[in-house]
């Protein structure tokens, strides 16, 4: 008996140690998803959204204020309970629901879509997503894996699992029910091309990984387990209670703490901050212990849903990730404009739907004149819609409230401050930056705030590499830098290097630097009324600002595989002239396979670069000291045939330091060569050229295998005039020519009309306008 009363004495101080939550009311009641409401599953998506889905009766809710204020998502058609909920990066929610498969939703829960293609199996339950935005679902038979979100599914391992997990190796994890007496553990680092597998006992069932890598498990007599090796040994964990009922799961921190819910009669909730080792029950404030799903908020606030009871919240704040903001110290020059951004971290889920604060600057020297305008453009302000105000407050204080409709959705730039340096600034001095009374909402999340400063440095001219010297190289240096990033060698630029680039005195590094650069190599003037670190422009040279570009696609080329898209730009000219042009050039969404754009061919003196954002989104550069014409340029973009390119965006379009009206162009063929080892993979109707016409227009369409064509005009009315091709076409690229008169000849009018190419299944439509 003493011995008994030993160990229980150990086992309190045990207990004590580890006792960092407060006991008292830790849980809290939600105002939903409502009463009675038996809730499996939770997810929180990247704007901090919650999700929770109900087995009671199939449906879905949502919070978006930390569970105050619930609502109810659309009802997804023929429902049944919902077992898993996961979201991807872009925030669409897919739900399993049970004996129907799975649904998406790409509205945050409006509406619904059955997504089953592949799904052999629809008794699904526990899905996630990977780091590489893959799809899983765990169901009775089989785990299965989406690439291409949800579209369709694939078979990546047989069995039946009821959840499955993502380790801190990125490796897929799951465990399928037990075959002759035994579970088996399943491990894939490579999205199911490749399995290892651990036999484990059958009364062991897999909870959570946590952070550290070690993976938990579960008894039915509610003993938990951790393995340290993925699975291959497991140390037994100190429980105080022994709890009735099978469903648990777990949660962890950022800070590690282990957070395990139990459903069943006398079970409820456990914690523990040291790994396991010893575990705190924390069930106070909870009006029933028949706790099911348990998830953490990024704002640091856990959720547990409840069999009949809703959904509950802690009262404490678990290790969230810290909100903060952080001003830099950056190098500048006398005379110079400079842009400071305040970037924030840790705002994300955490509901801020406003913020104010006061910039303090010109301590000790006053060396900075703040410009009445912010920058928001590209900032997570502009990203969530947000209205922004400033005022001057004093000599050397700025006061900034920004609001907004929707949550800050995550960590950026949250906007940029805009300075000039006093032309008198000498080397060396330097203005803090300080920030006071800085409040995100009403003072929740708090902040950490980090100062920052400008100082003054020596501004060597184009310069770019610090070199001492204005080289040719400089001028390479600048373009890359406007057009990146790009992957060294060479190196980034310096924040000296950044200021010398600076050369026309706008704050920013373009394209426009680098012509400059080249200019003053050559021994030629600054063109006419420029200001730069060059000095003035000369008024014996002038560039007139070009207004509007006009790019213009020209001819198609067919070569296997690939297509290459010719274009030119219209609206650059001896009239119109500019050193340097840089523009952002994006592809439609059907298009996800472009591979390059080239400028091939450019006279001398011409300087381009071409940085690919990503698949479909490209940034263009170039530069001509003595000036750029249309005619010299002639790019080509690179695409599968099987891509259908709709439409080209070219935007963030500058000429020199101008500004230019952004456009977007639809390819239309004036020209076409093919190989003739080039076979069209799919029928289309390409384009016409020219388009409006006078007083004929070439209509091109392809086929792909040997089929009937059929080639219509009609009039607005809808009533047709001409009859073009009727007939079986061999496959190929093919042209058709419409000399705008109907079929008994007769010219018709000035005005609108419709080309419409039928082949089997396919239909499209094209505008025409003959004009006279």
């Amino acid at each position: 008996m003493k011995v008994k009363w030993i160990l229980c004495a150990l086992l309190l101080v045990i207990m004590a140690k580890q006792e960092i939550y407060s006991q008292e009311n830790y849980w809290t009641p939600t105002n939903g998803p409502g009463s009675g409401y038996d809730v499996r599953t939770l997810v929180v998506d990247k704007s901090g959204t919650l999700f929770a889905g109900t087995w009671t009766d199939g449906t879905i809710w949502k919070t978006t204020d930390l569970g105050n204020t619930w609502s109810q998502c659309g009802a997804i058609p023929n429902t049944n309970p919902i077992l898993g909920l996961s979201v991807n990066a872009q925030s669409d929610v897919f739900a399993s629901v049970y004996l129907r498969g799975m649904f998406r939703s790409t509205d945050h829960g409006t509406t619904w879509q059955q997504i089953n293609s592949g799904l052999t199996d629809f008794s699904v339950r526990g899905s996630l997503v990977d780091k590489q935005g893959f799809v899983w679902v765990a169901t009775q038979g089989g785990l299965f894996a989406s690439t291409n979100n949800g579209d369709s599914w694939a078979l990546r391992r047989s069995g039946s699992f009821g959840t499955v997990y993502l380790d801190s190796a990125n490796t897929i994890v799951a465990q399928d029910s037990h075959v002759s007496g035994m579970y088996t553990l399943y491990r894939s680092p490579d999205h199911g091309d490749s399995w290892s597998s651990i036999s484990m006992s059958d009364t062991i069932g897999l909870m959570g990984i946590h952070p550290d890598g070690s993976y938990y498990a579960g008894t039915p007599w509610s003993g938990i387990l951790r393995s340290p090796d993925h699975g291959v040994s497991w140390n037994n964990l100190y429980t105080p209670v022994r709890w009735s009922g099978y469903t648990a799961a777990m949660t962890f921190n950022d800070r590690g703490d282990v957070f395990y819910a139990r459903d069943g009669e006398d079970a409820g909730i456990l914690i523990s901050t040291n790994g396991g080792d010893s575990w705190q029950v924390m069930n106070s404030g909870l009006t029933t212990t028949r706790t099911i799903p348990i998830h953490r908020h990024p704002s640091g606030f856990v959720f547990v849903g409840t069999n009949g009871a809703g959904v509950f919240r802690s009262t404490e704040v678990t290790e969230p990730n810290q909100s903060s903001v952080a001003l830099p110290i950056v190098n500048a020059a006398a005379g110079s404009p400079v842009e400071i951004p305040i970037t924030a971290t840790g705002i994300a889920g955490k509901g801020i739907l406003s913020c104010q604060f006061v910039v303090k600057f010109n301590t000790p020297d006053s060396i900075l004149v703040a410009d009445s305008a912010l920058g928001v453009e590209g900032t997570t302000l502009s990203a969530s819609g947000w209205t922004v105000m400033q005022n001057a407050i004093g000599p050397n204080q700025i006061m900034i409230a920004a609001y907004g409709p929707t949550p800050l959705q995550g960590d950026g730039v949250l906007l940029r401050l805009r300075f000039s340096i006093i032309q008198q600034a000498d080397s060396g001095k330097r203005s803090s930056l300080q920030f006071s009374d800085f409040l995100f909402n009403n003072g929740t999340p708090s902040v950490v705030t980090t100062d920052g400063g400008v100082s003054i440095i020596e501004k060597v001219c184009g310069d770019a590499d610090v070199n001492g010297l204005v080289q040719a190289y400089d001028a390479a240096l600048v373009l890359r830098e406007a057009i990146g990033p790009l992957p060294s060698p060479p190196p980034p630029l310096t924040s000296i290097g950044k200021v010398n680039a600076d050369v026309d005195l706008n704050g920013k590094i373009e394209a426009y630097d680098a012509a400059l650069i080249l200019r003053h190599v050559l021994g030629l003037p600054m063109p006419k009324d420029v200001s730069s670190c060059f000095g003035d422009g000369d008024d014996t040279t002038s560039t007139s600002p070009l207004v509007q570009l006009n790019p213009i696609m020209s001819q198609v080329h067919h070569d296997g595989d690939l297509s290459s898209l010719q274009f030119t730009f219209a609206g650059v000219d001896k009239q119109h002239s500019a050193i340097s042009l840089s523009m952002d050039l994006t592809l439609d969404d059907g298009v996800d396979n472009a591979s390059a754009i080239t400028f091939a061919g450019l006279p001398s003196g011409y300087l381009s670069a071409v940085n690919r954002l990503d698949s479909r989104h490209f940034r263009v550069a170039i530069v001509n000291p003595t000036g750029i014409l249309s005619s010299d340029i002639s790019g080509r973009l690179t695409v599968s045939n099987t891509a259908l390119l709709e439409k080209i965006e070219f935007t963030n379009i500058h000429a020199d330091n101008n500004r230019v009206k952004d456009t977007t162009i639809v390819p239309i063929v004036t020209g076409v060569s093919q190989k003739s080892s080039g076979i069209p993979r799919q029928v289309e109707l390409v384009g016409s050229y020219p388009n409006p016409f006078n007083p004929s227009t070439r209509i091109v369409y392809q086929t792909a295998n040997s089929q009937n064509v059929v080639i219509e005009i009609f009039n607005i009315l809808g009533v047709r005039i001409r009859s073009l091709v009727n007939q079986e076409i061999q496959p190929g690229l093919h042209e058709v020519v419409w000399d705008a008169t109907n079929d008994a000849g007769q010219p018709v009018a000035s005005g609108q009309y419709y080309c419409r190419m039928r082949s089997g299944s396919y239909l499209k439509t094209i505008r025409l306008m003959p004009i006279k």
